[in-house]
């Protein structure tokens, strides 16, 4: 399956666009950027800003409003999950990397996954026969259990799930392949153990293992920006519809029958070459330019943050959640990969019998109260009041949407929420962005479609 692609920065169309400011990009794909109304961001931000002090990023996702801040303030950005926090510590915090360095680097990812893709052989030999045959009108049944069926750690949950003996016998010799190695239970084969074979194929999961491995060797000062470079690999290489790891493609129909134009997405996408894409994204990441070099980030709930940080806010920047879907569903792929963690798998009742979830979830994600309706009208208060307690304005960001177009509705409506915040500020006004359009993510009709709408931007003055 091995094939000639463009560099990362040809090959896809999201990290920049001659409409978008200077320097600024989306390290991941990510639901809701607000990338393309980001001046109209920094403008609310700064028509209400108090002075020349931090602005805190409250909500910080993939960074991309961090990083437009950075270039002429001081920011402080926070986030609950560490996925996020790993990608705003290197798009904010500067650090110079030598290319004697990233060379070391690449060596030791080269010697590590010789030894992962060795015991995960098997598996990656299986699956090129699986292409091959789907490639050449052959067969398209087995890659579509490969990719419904193929986690080694889904089929040591629930091995009856696994229909197609080659695969399953495929999977075995692999466990025995990782056992001998040692690399059965260790951190150096999360991916390819979770998410090999469904979201990543078998031969990409092992690289994004290596890399993993490699920097998680490297200084603390320095790691960060080779995992965020790792990070991005990730949301570019993934074989998903959406570039989100919500769930992993489902090749078939209802009646089970393959899915042509699916398929085409699973041999297309499990072609981009792991190594080289990373390498385009540390050159993105290290050509990022700062005013100042004093940015915090961390990894926290707000309302902690608001109540510990020590120090003044000239404003605080919040875009919270707000439909049912939490948002760690979409990214928790790369919050295992940050973490490099072994979580175990959630489960799911279907039909009275117990199964391994589709999405193959950390049990213990994270449950945002802004995505639950009897939870979210609490929340904003506690966001209101603890800005508002820290003589702060607030600028906080509303994508609308409606029932009818079939994605999920808002939680609280945008008047609802500015009633809470009129309550805690005396100034507060509703500004509209004009036409932002989003991917839709609940299914492939949906997702392909776009549905267009007025952002909204609450402005809480003091």
């Amino acid at each position: 399956m091995a094939a000639t692609v463009p560099s990362q920065l040809e090959l896809i169309d999201y990290s920049r666009s001659e409409d978008w400011a200077p320097g600024i990009f989306r390290p991941i794909h990510y639901i809701g950027s607000k990338l393309r109304v980001i001046d109209l961001v920094l403008d609310a931000i700064d028509s209400v800003a108090a002075g020349p002090g931090p602005i805190c990023d409250l909500f910080a996702g993939s960074g991309t409003v961090s990083l437009a801040l950075a270039q002429s303030r001081e920011v402080v950005c926070a986030d609950i999950q560490e996925y996020s926090r790993v990608i705003c510590s290197a798009l904010v915090q500067r650090r110079e990397t030598a290319e004697t360095l990233t060379r070391k680097f690449l060596a030791d990812a080269s010697n590590r996954v010789t030894r992962l893709r060795d015991a995960m052989m098997p598996l990656i030999e299986y699956e090129k026969s699986c292409a091959e045959e789907a490639a050449f009108g052959k067969g398209l049944t087995r890659l579509c259990n490969l990719v419904q069926q193929g986690s080694i750690v889904g089929f040591e949950t629930y091995s009856n799930g696994v229909i197609d003996k080659d695969l399953s016998d495929a999977i075995r010799r692999a466990q025995s392949r990782l056992r001998n190695s040692g690399l059965n239970e260790s951190v150096d084969s999360v991916v390819s153990r979770y998410f090999g074979g469904v979201y990543f194929s078998y031969a990409q999961a092992a690289d994004l293992d290596a890399l993993l491995g490699a920097a998680a060797l490297l200084n603390t000062d320095i790691k960060d920006l080779f995992v965020a470079a790792i990070l991005s690999t990730a949301s570019t290489v993934v074989n998903t519809i959406g570039k989100h790891f919500a769930q992993p493609i489902k090749p078939v129909d209802r009646r089970g029958r393959p899915k042509t134009h699916a398929i085409t997405k699973i041999l297309q996408d499990r072609t981009v070459e792991v190594p080289r894409t990373f390498e385009d994204w540390l050159r993105t990441y290290s050509a990022v330019r700062l005013k100042y070099r004093r940015n915090v980030v961390l990894r926290s709930d707000y309302r902690d943050l608001l109540d510990t940080y020590q120090g003044n806010f000239a404003a605080v920047y919040a875009d919270p959640p707000y439909t049912r879907d939490h948002y760690s569903r979409f990214y928790h792929v790369l919050e295992t990969m940050s973490l490099r963690d072994a979580p175990g798998v959630s489960m799911n009742r279907i039909r009275g019998e117990t199964r391994v979830s589709r999405g193959l979830y950390r049990p213990s994600r994270h449950q945002s109260p802004f995505c639950i309706r009897s939870q979210a009208p609490q929340a904003f208060a506690d966001l209101f009041q603890r800005v508002r307690n820290r003589r702060a304005p607030l600028v906080l960001s509303y994508s609308p949407t409606t029932e009818y177009e079939g994605a999920q509705p808002r939680v609280m409506s945008i008047d609802a929420i500015a009633r809470l915040a009129r309550q805690f500020y005396s100034s507060v006004t509703i500004k509209t962005m004009g036409s932002m359009s989003h991917s839709k993510l609940n299914s492939t009709e949906r997702i392909l479609g776009q549905s267009s709408h007025a952002e909204r931007l609450l402005i809480c003055d003091l």
